[in-house]
């Protein structure tokens, strides 16, 4: 067994800033046939003839780049077809790239990306021994990055998962920092349990906490709270760094990192989340309805300042006030409610809620402990029906409501919008 080497004094982990032009090693030719719409049979076997590597890098060259020929759903899924029959040309950073291509330029290919890393990690062995310590950390760079473009895309694969997290905890070097803080986020983001390894990860992480910029502290939440890991040590340090050096933190990092707190079930964040509000009137619209499922997924009653410290147009809305009404009715009468108590949550991977859907459009109501007692979320159905739970709150809050039912919320767009707004 080598001796652990420390990898925080070693070279950056992720990659230069990847080209998005296409580059010198993408054949011409390769252009044409895409140019002509690859519809003969000639081009077909032309497209044979050329490596998966520059079909990728002709591919996320084209759709960044000025030209965008690839906006041909029909040609993009002839080069998916040309690289699916390559998947064994594939390493673990081509694999990383391709999720990356596709996750900036918005394409939709959770199938696509799905079925080509099952495809390259069945035909190949990525947990192999490594015969040098540059191969081994080449390979550790590898597996960190894509866990981190799949947790990006939020592309679930269990075989890209598992051997990953295998090439990891099999690594003979210690991990940095950043690191720690990406697998983390990735792992969370794909909603992944590996309960040890995430302890392990942040019990870890827990020493560099004083340490941390707001960058590394906003990934680390985003990770916790994605798994809803509870540890009251590690979320009170994160907070009490927090708090110490808020001026360091932009409002949109401190309502991420409540939000995540509020996952794990938390209530570190509870001061950190009322200073934002009371210290940031003008943010964006986007963000003050952010803050506003923040504190509804907590069960907070917002605080009479509110209103004033919001900005003024979203204060002002159907939208805030509907809410604000929603979230005390809703706080009175479930207590109330007569119905039977089963519950299991926990095996549950994905994040459930409560859609209620008023006359003037649906409102996500997050559920705690409050809403546990009175919903069935294995059969994702209100307790005593769903007609029961709609006449209780129509009779009980005066709502006017159309429909109840329970749904499966994995949110993409509040997490993508923040991590896309905030680079992480």
């Amino acid at each position: 067994m080598p001796e652990p080497i420390d990898r925080s004094s070693l070279r950056p982990r992720l990659r230069p800033e990847r080209q998005i032009e296409p580059g010198p090693s993408v054949p011409s030719a390769l252009e044409a046939l895409v140019q002509g719409g690859l519809e003969s049979e000639a081009d077909l076997e032309a497209l044979d003839a050329i490596n998966a590597i520059a079909i990728i890098d002709f591919m996320s060259g084209a759709w960044v780049g000025p030209r965008q020929p690839l906006q041909s759903r029909a040609i993009r899924e002839r080069l998916e077809e040309a690289l699916l029959a390559r998947a064994e040309e594939l390493s673990l950073w081509d694999l990383s790239d391709l999720t990356h291509r596709y996750r900036v330029a918005r394409v939709e290919a959770g199938g696509f990306i799905n079925e080509l890393v099952d495809l390259t990690l069945r035909n190949t062995d990525p947990t192999a021994p490594c015969s040098t310590d540059e191969e081994e950390e080449d390979r550790l760079e590898a597996a960190i990055d894509l866990l981190r473009e799949l947790g990006l895309a939020q592309i679930r694969n269990s075989r890209a998962l598992d051997d990953c997290v295998k090439i990891i905890t099999q690594s003979s070097f210690h991990l940095s920092r950043e690191d720690a803080v990406e697998i983390m986020r990735g792992l969370g983001m794909m909603h992944a349990s590996y309960p040890t390894f995430m302890t392990r990860l942040a019990v870890g992480l827990h020493n560099e906490i004083p340490d941390m910029d707001s960058r590394h502290a906003t990934i680390m939440a985003m990770g916790m709270g994605e798994i809803r890991f509870k540890s009251e040590r590690c979320w009170t340090a994160l907070a009490g760094h927090v708090e110490a050096n808020l001026t360091r933190y932009k409002p949109q990092e401190l309502i991420l990192m409540t939000w995540n707190a509020a996952l794990a079930g938390r209530r570190s964040f509870d001061r950190i989340w009322e200073a934002v509000i009371r210290n940031t009137p003008r943010l964006e619209l986007s963000w003050m309805r952010m803050l506003t499922r923040a504190g509804l997924y907590r069960e907070m009653d917002l605080p009479e300042h509110l209103a004033v410290c919001l900005e003024p147009r979203f204060a002002q809305s159907e939208e805030f006030l509907q809410f604000r009404h929603i979230n005390r009715e809703l706080a009175e009468i479930l207590p109330r409610l007569d119905l039977s108590f089963r519950t299991n949550v926990a095996a549950n991977t994905y994040q459930l809620g409560v859609v209620v859907d008023f006359e003037d459009g649906p409102v996500e109501l997050r559920p705690t402990a409050a809403w546990r007692d009175y919903i069935d979320f294995d059969s994702r159905k209100p307790l005593g029906g769903a007609e029961h739970l709609r006449d209780t709150l129509v009779e009980r809050a005066g709502i006017e409501v159309v429909r109840v039912e329970i749904a499966r919320l994995r949110d993409p767009d509040f997490e993508g919008y923040l991590a896309d707004l905030l680079d992480l």
